[in-house]
This record gives structure tokens, sequence and C-alpha cells, in this order.
């Protein structure tokens, strides 16, 4: 009787390490990637930094889970070093970084209210609110994954670790952009408790001036 009790046990414990096991590679698996012409850390950063300036693009993240009840739909439309942020089809700034303006506007029912300057400066390691500065840090172990297509754009695929934290991203290979992102806390290094997927859904080369256009202040 004990020596099949025994046995059943282990079947459960071997049976529930699988199933952790097959759920681990689900969450991180990416499909088919291309893994020839690896690159290194230094060469994605070269390219991270090129989206940090590419010229004309549409984005509006989501996260899933959603951190917040509120359903807030944020838009951003960049060209040619002006942002023009929308917040429920609302603009609420407006910035130039050619020459350094940031008009922020505050919409309370018929009122509304701004405040500028004109000293704003470019975030470094930033592709205009999408922090990449983790990429770079040396506190993270690094690990070229592949390419592949990713919403018809071809794709490189990334992965950092640092103790029980996994994030990776998607980079765009053209642009340079990052088109997605995970984030995974791990238990004792092995199990995932806690999944963040940040989706930036860019659409390229579609803003026009109109989009940034600077807001009138005196209406």
């Amino acid at each position: 009787m004990n020596k099949k009790l025994i046995a059943l046990v282990l079947i459960l414990i071997i049976i529930i390490l699988l199933t952790l096991f097959i759920r681990e590679k689900i969450i991180y698996f990416n499909g088919n990637l291309e893994k020839n012409n690896i690159m290194s850390k230094e060469e994605i950063k070269q390219l991270l930094d090129k989206g940090e300036n590419y010229e004309n693009y549409y984005y509006s993240p989501t996260q899933n889970p959603q951190t917040t009840n509120e359903e807030i739909k944020t838009e951003y439309y960049i060209k040619n070093g002006i942002v023009a942020t929308y917040i429920n089809s609302q603009l609420i700034q407006w910035v130039n970084y050619n020459t350094g303006e940031i008009i922020s506007l505050i919409h309370n029912n018929n009122q509304n209210t701004f405040s500028s300057s004109n000293n704003v400066k470019r975030i470094q390691n930033n592709q205009n609110g999408v922090d990449y500065s983790e990429i770079i840090d040396n506190k993270y172990k690094y690990k070229y994954l592949g390419k592949k297509i990713f919403q018809d754009r071809k794709a490189i695929y990334i992965e950092l670790r640092k103790d029980d934290i996994v994030k990776q991203f998607v980079i765009d290979e053209k642009s340079g952009l990052i088109l997605e992102s995970k984030i995974g806390i791990k238990k004792f290094g092995l199990i995932t408790v806690s999944l963040i997927r940040n989706k930036e859904n860019i659409k390229f080369d579609i803003v026009s001036d109109e989009n940034v256009k600077k807001p009138n202040l005196n209406n």
C-alpha cells in the first residue's frame, strides 16, 4: 500500500513539474526564429538609437493585463521632431524637439488651460516614451533570440535576464522601433507568477502635418 501511494505521489509530482515546464516554454515561445547572423548588444543599441530618431510614425500602446480599470486610449503622432500626444482623442501635449518648445494642455469640462516652456530636450535611450535603457544596461544578461516576420515586418527578438526577471523585446529591423515587449517575474527562478505584455501598435509613415499641428492657444 505504501509503495503504491509513494508511486502515485511521484507520478503526480512528475506531472506537475512537466506541466510547469511546458507552461514556461509556452510563455516565452516566439515561434520559429532565424538564428543566423547573431547581433551583439552594441549592434542592437545602434539599431534602437536609429529608432529614437525615426521621423514619421504613430503608436498607441496597450498593456495586457491592464494595470488600471480606466479605459484610456493614448495616441502619439511623431513627425520631423514634433510629437503630439492625445488621450481619448484630446490633445494633451505638443512638443517640438527642434526648437525645445513644449505645450501642455488640461481639458476640464468647458475650460481649457495650458502651460508652456522652451527648454525641453530629448530623453536619452527613449523612443518618444518607450524606454530602452534596460536593454543596454550591463546588469541584465543579454541574449539574441533571432528574427522573424512580425505584423508584416521583419523583426528582431532579444531577451534580458536578471535574477527572477525575464524581459523580451521585439524590434523592427528596418526602423529600429520597439514593437512589443514582454516582462515576466519568476519565483525561485523557475515559475512565472506575473506576465505583462506591452504592445505599441505602431503604424509607419502615416502622420500628416495636420496631426502634429501646433495648437492654437487663442481658442
